[in-house]
């Protein structure tokens, strides 16, 4: 996968925006050239540069998108399958039934019985390689963190509150394929930028925002989003979006940062008044005070 460089090009923020409006608009038809046109590039220049940023061709990457997102609602919402398929844009559930089978290796309709668990059980295979293909010391290090944090997972669905959070405008910046310590470049990078405009970034909220469930893919196949709140006058030279309100349940968090599957697996498939709701990223929210950390994972629900 790629990665940005150290400031973002007009031609990176253009891009940006598009992902950003096919995430909004994943149930909607989506030409190529219709893509093109949004991000102000002719069809045969658009592919190259598109890969080029995000590691896959628009076309596999909007594929991509539809099938994450459908297979995370099928998993947890008990929407009818078809109704997803059409949400998630495909045009017959013949069309979404092949494209889920060639992705996962299961039919939709398998995948909601327990599917998904051995295709989880066979990605952390993937993600053992991956482990074992750093560093000694890294892998170490990492696991060692990773760890440390299951003693935070006793008593977590006591912990989780729902409520209702608004609108969050932000700046961000976008990775893929990072992964571990690789958030903190991304972090770096957006700290830089606001150091360079010269906006302060004391007091203001850091967001992670990720649409995908990390049991079904790995770091290397990850997009990822870090954000700072910001909700001043346009910045020419970073991305801006605003990451979506909404009922969410919460799971706040000191240093030792817990699983979004713990949350899955603890509280919400353990209750009955809400479901996760497929059509909002996961996001945390952190902040760090006299060098206290602290933050919550934020889970997109509804009622059930």
């Amino acid at each position: 996968m790629h990665t940005m460089n150290a400031s973002l090009s007009p031609r990176q923020l253009r891009l940006y925006s598009l992902m950003d409006h096919i995430e909004v608009h994943l149930d909607a038809p989506m030409p190529l050239d219709d893509m093109a046109r949004r991000a102000c590039y002719s069809p045969s220049h658009f592919d190259r540069v598109f890969g080029d940023l995000a590691g896959w061709p628009p076309g596999d990457y909007l594929r991509r998108r539809r099938l994450l997102r459908s297979a995370a609602r099928v998993r947890h919402e008990r929407t009818p399958v078809l109704q997803i398929a059409l949400e998630s844009g495909f045009s017959s559930d013949t069309s979404f039934a092949k494209c889920f089978k060639q992705f996962f290796g299961f039919s939709a309709r398998d995948w909601r019985q327990g599917a998904w668990a051995d295709y989880m059980a066979h990605n952390q295979t993937r993600w053992d390689a991956l482990w074992a293909s750093l560093e000694p010391v890294a892998t170490a290090k990492m696991l060692e963190e990773w760890a440390a944090r299951e003693s935070y997972r006793v008593g977590i669905a006591q912990q989780v509150i729902v409520r209702e959070l608004p609108p969050q405008p932000v700046l961000y910046r976008r990775s893929f394929g990072e992964w571990g310590y690789g958030f903190d470049r991304t972090w770096g990078r957006i700290s830089a930028d606001c150091e360079a405009l010269g906006l302060d970034v004391e007091g203001r909220t850091w967001f992670g925002c990720i649409s995908d469930d990390t049991g079904f893919v790995i770091g290397t196949e990850l997009q990822f989003d870090y954000c700072l709140s910001y909700d001043g006058p346009p910045v020419p030279t970073m991305a801006r979006r605003t990451l979506p309100g909404g009922v969410y349940a919460c799971l706040p968090f000191d240093y030792r940062w817990p699983k979004f599957q713990w949350m899955y697996e603890d509280w919400l498939e353990r209750q009955n008044v809400w479901v996760f709701d497929g059509t909002r990223p996961h996001m945390d929210r952190h902040w760090s005070v006299g060098g206290v950390e602290g933050g919550e994972l934020l889970l997109p629900v509804r009622r059930a």
